[in-house]
């Protein structure tokens, strides 16, 4: 058994670990709105595919309604991405549930403007930072942290794991900042989603159903705003800075702000979509019928709109098997209407 990824003593002996806290995971993934476990049903977005997850709690007639009928042996096979199994030992687990249940009561806190929402900061800034560290570690959000950076969060995170830890803070962590950004309620609302930007690190930026987090490893740039994320650079710099030592505040914003996020993500996704889409198109024509000149762009626009068009579920039409059997399909009837057209 390999070694737990943060403490990397003991073996990675748990099951079922979340990489991202539940209570923040089933803003996204319980499809419906309940706070229920295992009832996570989520879909992880590429350009090159669209993978279905769900958990153990799904209903039969839901997960038929989003894959069709499965076999039986066949539920077993869409885990979620944010769960994993041996990658921490049971301490290290231990200390992330002890961070989740003690911030998971400032889910109930709300105000204007920025709201105080705990007076422990340094749970908060622990929680925050674990949430950057897993995803960073585990790679699942194509998402990672400087190499330094990411150890200098695993040893913060390590040295509280320890029971006797002392009340002087860890070299490293004094310098940490970041800033948070909520619409509260937006969940219950609307679906949200997880990303993690994986350009910016100054700050380092996430999404989470109805929050925005920013992580800043200099604190003399917690002026910095990111380029472009989802729209949120252009209120991020109303949001107070969170250090270890000061007690967390967070921004309030209007759901407006987390609705346009949605509306970005969804056209952003559309856009890579098509370009992958058109360029698989040129290339299944070139590979498999030996086409080497250049389709029609109202050829290669027509086939990639029956792509979300298809009859399909919507677990289905967008995976890798899917697209790649109706394109194979159109091109096939293309090639046939121009051979007739030639004789």
């Amino acid at each position: 058994m390999e070694a737990c990824t943060l403490c990397q003593k003991q073996p990675a002996d748990k099951t079922g670990s979340h990489l991202i806290p539940s209570f923040l995971l089933k803003m996204v993934e319980n499809y419906d709105g309940s706070n229920k476990r295992d009832r996570g049903l989520g879909f992880r977005l590429t350009a090159e595919d669209t993978e279905v997850h769900f958990e153990r709690a799904v209903s039969g007639e839901k997960i038929t309604e989003v894959m069709g009928e499965l076999p039986e042996e066949e539920l077993r096979n869409y885990p979620s991405p944010s769960i994993r199994d041996y990658v921490y030992c049971s301490n290290c687990e231990k200390f992330f549930g002890k961070l989740e249940s003690a911030y998971a009561p400032t889910l109930s806190k709300d105000g204007k403007d920025n709201y105080p929402s705990t007076d422990d900061p340094l749970t908060a800034t622990l929680f925050w930072l674990s949430i950057f560290w897993r995803a960073s570690a585990a790679g699942t959000y194509g998402f990672s942290l400087g190499e330094n950076e990411q150890e200098q969060l695993r040893s913060i995170l390590v040295y509280y794991t320890e029971s006797d830890a002392g009340s002087d803070q860890p070299e490293g962590l004094q310098t940490l900042r970041y800033k948070i950004i909520r619409s509260v309620g937006f969940a219950k609302q609307l679906t949200g989603f997880i990303s993690f930007d994986p350009a910016e690190t100054e700050p380092y930026c996430a999404v989470i159903g109805e929050y925005a987090a920013f992580l800043y490893f200099d604190q003399v740039k917690t002026a910095q705003i990111p380029d472009d994320f989802f729209g949120f650079e252009k209120v991020v710099a109303d949001a107070k800075v969170n250090s270890s030592t000061t007690g967390e505040q967070i921004l309030a914003v209007p759901d407006d702000v987390f609705l346009a996020a949605n509306n970005k993500l969804a056209l952003k996704m559309s856009e890579l979509k098509t370009n992958y889409f058109s360029g698989l198109i040129i290339g299944t024509a070139k590979i498999y019928f030996g086409f080497n000149g250049k389709l029609p762009a109202d050829t290669i626009k027509g086939i990639a709109i029956k792509i979300p068009d298809s009859d399909q579920p919507s677990g289905k039409k967008y995976s890798k098997k899917e697209v790649m059997e109706l394109i194979a399909s159109e091109l096939s009837v293309y090639f046939e209407s121009l051979k007739i057209e030639s004789k």
